[in-house]
């Protein structure tokens, strides 16, 4: 077992690797009936947001590579398609375990507040963080 945390996208990965004379899939129900134990320890943030768990290989079987043929497309313009278009209709694919998009972070907002006209309106930064959930 390793783990792997990218602070950019705040996500941490934990690989668990088996014997490569085990079944995969036996694997996998040990791995769910592991995690499904460690829920309870776990801060409610993360129970809130969610645990992932995949059976897959380590080593990539395909790459794609998207370009823009004239330069009219930058890397933050592609790598917002290959989310949008392409990550979940190819990790829906019958023996895809996973994808991953390299290159540019997935494209984010960022909510700038004021403080003034929050007074008086009454509203405040929890309500507008509760209403962006």
């Amino acid at each position: 077992m390793y783990s792997l945390n990218a602070t950019a996208n705040q996500q941490t990965q934990l690989l668990v690797d088996f014997d490569l004379k085990t079944d995969p899939n036996t694997d996998l129900l040990l791995t769910q009936s592991r995690q499904q134990l460690a829920n309870g320890q776990l801060p409610p943030e993360v129970n809130n947001y969610g645990i992932t768990l995949k059976k897959s290989t380590t080593a990539p079987l395909m790459l794609i590579a998207l370009y823009s043929p004239h330069g009219g497309r930058d890397s933050n313009h592609l790598a917002n398609y290959a989310y949008i278009n392409l990550n979940d209709p190819i990790a829906r694919s019958y023996g895809v375990g996973q994808t991953q998009v390299f290159g540019s972070g997935q494209y984010a907002m960022r909510l700038w507040v004021k403080p003034d006209q929050m007074a008086k309106l009454g509203i405040t930064v929890t309500d507008i963080a509760n209403a962006r959930q």
